[in-house]
């Protein structure tokens, strides 16, 4: 029952306009926050972040502040003050932002969450056992600046994408993108707790206290956008692919009785890369997952799915017990948010390896068609888009989302996607829904 919006990405407004001549530039001024303002909210919020302790969950699955107060999310993702030292740039801004100020102007909009999605992982020709300094002390600094104004952060601290793994790693397959891999090489997850602990354990200096300690963080988010029910699982390389399918031998095997037993109950159906002299077993493409299921490959795809859901799980509970146990962090955790290769048959699957932690969350974006040389991140005159709304769509809405009891659902990332002469409904729909759907930030 509570509200999220996202920033929106800047476009050309000249373009909309000679497209719809009822659009018009929206440039307000400077905001002075006057103390005779007649729209502030600030006052909405704590004095400071956590002031009476960590964000809870009750049992509906609702937000509750420290101090057992039902609360509401108003949240909005950030970089603000993400580079230091600032760079000026011909089509970006010439003057530095001032988190304090950016943090301020939030707070008087009702906004009392942000998200900082970063990267603590090094670079691949780096010691993969360094955290990336810079980033860490962006977090820093944003936790700082908008415990001040009464705004919890939500801290992303991993996103396969921008972690590609070096060579020099000692990780099996050598340089490599790492979608799927944090979920069981035990060589990365090693790594990624040291990045953990390099970023929570240490005092803040903007601070004076350690993030793991500090209430103003409010959800911690294990990573971001990855999952072995998605395309990219078909992706491992072989030598990662023969580490997973020695452990899904071991599952088998432990489920069944015996390897022997568990082929048996399978009618002898194979995969790619079975070995079962040296106990390894393949793994049939995540396309058959999506479709009907014939009675011979019935038992081993639902064992298969089995396997990678499970694994997906027992990674979100040893994180989140590293977290609590050896960190000491009281954060409330959202483990993943992403999608699936078929979420009508998968995505119950992928929320229940969420569920280990008490938050469960998604990344879903409204877009319509863009045509044009710079789609994607420009628009320029010639260009053709549509601007879909959700008033004429209902099912489109990105909050229209399956939940599941006893969890608080966030949306972490969404946007109406420019160019959409209709971005503008957005914050109302997102908060007028969310109030009657319990999607909760």
């Amino acid at each position: 029952m509570k509200a999220w919006i996202l920033a929106l990405v800047p476009w050309h407004a000249a373009a909309c306009s000679a497209q719809a001549p009822s659009t018009w530039a929206f440039e307000p001024k400077r905001d002075p926050f006057s103390p005779a303002a007649v729209f502030d909210l600030r006052s909405l919020n704590e004095k400071v972040a956590g002031e009476s302790g960590y964000l809870r969950v009750d049992a509906n699955g609702d937000f509750l502040l420290g101090n057992g107060k039902p609360v509401r999310l108003w949240c909005v993702n950030t970089d603000v003050g993400r580079e230091k030292p600032f760079v000026r740039r011909p089509l970006g801004r010439q003057d530095e932002p001032d988190l304090d100020r950016h943090a301020r102007f939030l707070a008087k909009r009702g906004v009392n969450m942000v998200r900082a999605h970063t990267h603590m992982n090094p670079g691949p020709d780096e010691d993969p056992k360094a955290i990336n300094q810079q980033e860490r002390d962006w977090v820093w600094r944003l936790v700082a600046a908008m415990k001040k104004q009464g705004i919890y952060t939500t801290v992303s601290p991993y996103w396969t994408v921008t972690c590609k793994i070096g060579k020099n790693w000692g990780i099996d397959g050598g340089e490599q993108e790492s979608f799927g891999l944090l979920f069981f090489d035990e060589k990365l997850q090693e790594y990624y707790k040291g990045w953990l602990r390099q970023l929570l354990a240490p005092p803040n200096p903007y601070t004076g206290i350690p993030l793991a300690k500090d209430p103003a963080l409010g959800i911690f988010q294990l990573q971001n956008e990855d999952s072995l029910l998605f395309w990219t699982a078909n992706n491992l390389k072989p030598e990662q692919r023969r580490n997973l399918g020695r452990k899904f031998a071991q599952w088998a095997a432990k489920k069944y009785g015996s390897l022997a037993a568990a082929r048996q109950a399978w009618g002898g159906f194979s995969a790619d890369g079975d070995d079962w002299q040296a106990g390894v077993l393949g793994f049939r493409n995540l396309w058959e997952l999506t479709q009907p299921r014939q009675p011979q490959s019935t038992k081993r795809l639902s064992d298969q799915l089995q396997f990678a859901t499970e694994t997906m799980r027992r990674f979100n509970e040893e994180m989140i017990r590293f977290l609590r146990e050896d960190l000491g962090c009281k954060a409330l955790v959202n483990p993943g948010n992403w999608t699936t290769a078929d979420n009508v048959r998968l995505m119950d699957a992928e929320r229940w390896s969420y569920a280990a932690g008490e938050v469960l969350a998604v990344n879903r974006y409204l877009g319509g068609v863009h045509i044009g040389p710079n789609q994607g991140w420009a628009i320029q005159n010639g260009d053709k888009f549509t601007s879909d709304s959700v008033l004429k769509d209902p099912l489109i809405l990105p909050i229209n989302l399956k939940q599941a009891v006893g969890h608080p659902m966030l949306v972490t990332e969404s946007a109406w996607v420019m160019p959409n002469g209709n971005a503008a409904e957005g914050p109302f729909l997102v908060a007028a829904y969310s109030s009657l759907n319990g999607v909760d930030g």
